[in-house]
C-alpha cells in the first residue's frame, strides 16, 4: 500500500479555479535516486504533483524510513510570457530578472503556504566567478571574495587583492568539486563597493539547464503532507491609446471619454474605475502619424482570469450641452494582452484603433 508523503499543489489568484497550471516540475538526479532508494513513488498532476511511500503495515510505517532526506525539483514554464505577465514575482524591493531563479522551500517546514525568493544564478561546481561590480579605478581597486554555506560557515576564503581585469571586471576562479550541490553566499567587496552577498545554487546538472526556479522540500517527521506554491497576480495602471485611424472622429468637434459605465465590478476588481486623460489629440505621440489621446486609470487594475467589463469609449459633442450623454463608441474596451509587458512606470498599454 502506497501512502501520500507529501503533496505539493501550485496555486495562482489569476485564475478563477486558484489553481496554477503552468509549472512543471522536474526531479534532480539526487533527487530521482532517494525516490528509487526509498522505494517512492513520483506522480505529478496539471497542479503539482504528490511523493508517496510504500507502507508495510497499516498504521503507515514507511518500508524505509525517508526522514532526513532533501528533495530537490527543477521548475520550468509552459507559456513562459503568459505567466511571467500575470504574476507579481518581486521579492521585497527587488525586481524579478531573467537571471534570476525562483526559489521555493518548505523550510520553515510548518508553513503550508510556500512563496517565493530569489537565487541569484545556477552555477556548475568549478566556474569562472565573474563579481556583481566592476572596478572604478582599474589601477588601485581591489576585491575580496567569501565563500559560505547556508549554515553561515566560511568554506573557502577569504581570497584577498583580486586584481580587476583591463575591462575593469573582477573575475575568480571557483572549485567547489569537493562539496555537495546546494546554495552558497558569494560575499564581494572592493575598495569602492560596499558588500554585496549573492546566493548561487551549485549544481553540475542543472547548470546546464534553462530552468525558471528551484523547490526544495526537507522532509523529517515535522513535515506537512500537504503544501501550496502561491503565485500573486500583477496589477497595473491601464494606460489606453486611442489611434483615430479612420479619421473618423473629429477632434475639434467631439470630445472622447472613458467611462466605468458598470455599478459594480465582482472581486477582484474595485467597484469602479476612474481614467484620466491627457490632451485631445496628443501633442508629442501620434501612433503610425494619427492623431491619438490618452487614458490612464487611476489605480492600478488587477490582471484576472475573467476581463473587465463595461469599460467605454464615449464621444461627445462639444458644441452639446455639458450635461448630455456621450454618444458610444466601443462598450467593452479590451483588456491588456497576457503576452504585452509592464512598462517602468507599472502601465499596460492597450492600443485601440477606430
Amino acid at each position: 500500500m502506497y501512502i501520500t508523503l507529501f503533496n505539493i499543489n501550485t496555486l495562482h489568484n489569476y485564475y478563477k479555479s486558484g489553481i496554477c497550471k503552468k509549472l512543471t516540475f522536474v526531479p534532480t538526479a539526487n533527487c530521482l535516486k532517494n525516490i528509487k532508494n526509498h522505494k517512492l513513488i513520483f506522480r505529478q498532476s496539471e497542479s503539482g504533483f504528490k511523493i508517496a511511500y510504500k507502507s508495510i503495515d497499516e498504521l503507515g510505517t514507511p518500508l524505509i524510513d525517508p526522514s532526513g532526506n532533501l528533495f530537490t525539483f527543477a521548475i520550468t514554464l509552459k507559456d513562459t510570457n503568459e505567466l511571467l505577465n500575470i504574476t507579481n514575482l518581486k521579492v521585497d524591493s527587488k525586481e524579478y530578472t531573467a537571471k534570476k531563479i525562483i526559489y521555493f522551500t518548505n523550510n520553515p517546514v510548518g508553513n503550508k503556504t510556500i512563496t517565493h525568493k530569489f537565487i541569484d544564478d545556477i552555477k556548475p561546481q568549478i566556474f569562472n566567478y565573474k563579481f556583481p561590480f566592476k572596478a572604478n579605478n582599474p589601477n588601485s581597486d581591489v576585491a575580496n571574495l567569501e565563500i559560505l554555506n547556508m549554515e553561515g560557515a566560511n568554506i573557502l576564503g577569504p581570497f584577498a587583492s583580486i586584481k580587476p581585469e583591463k575591462d575593469c571586471s573582477y573575475y575568480y576562479k571557483i572549485d567547489l568539486s569537493t562539496y555537495p550541490s546546494g546554495k552558497y553566499t558569494f560575499r564581494v567587496s572592493d575598495s569602492t563597493n560596499d558588500q554585496i552577498d549573492e546566493l548561487i545554487y551549485i549544481d553540475n546538472e542543472l547548470s546546464k539547464q534553462s530552468i525558471f526556479g528551484l523547490l526544495e522540500i526537507e522532509y523529517d517527521n515535522t513535515t506537512l503532507e500537504e503544501y501550496n506554491l502561491s503565485l500573486i497576480r500583477q496589477e497595473s495602471f491601464w494606460k489606453y491609446l486611442i489611434v483615430n485611424k479612420s479619421d473618423s472622429i473629429d477632434l475639434d468637434s467631439f470630445s472622447l471619454s472613458i467611462l466605468d459605465s458598470s455599478s459594480e465590478h465582482p472581486a477582484p476588481y474595485e467597484n469602479t474605475y476612474e481614467f484620466e486623460k491627457g490632451e485631445e489629440p496628443d501633442p508629442d505621440i501620434r501612433i503610425s502619424g494619427f492623431d491619438t489621446v490618452i487614458f490612464t486609470s487611476k489605480n492600478k487594475i488587477p490582471f484576472y482570469e475573467d476581463s473587465l467589463l463595461n469599460i467605454e469609449l464615449l464621444k461627445t459633442d462639444r458644441g452639446g450641452k455639458s450635461s448630455a450623454e456621450g454618444i458610444s463608441l466601443i462598450k467593452h474596451l479590451p483588456n491588456p494582452k497576457l503576452s504585452g509587458i509592464i512598462n517602468k512606470n507599472s502601465e499596460s498599454e492597450i492600443y485601440v484603433f477606430i
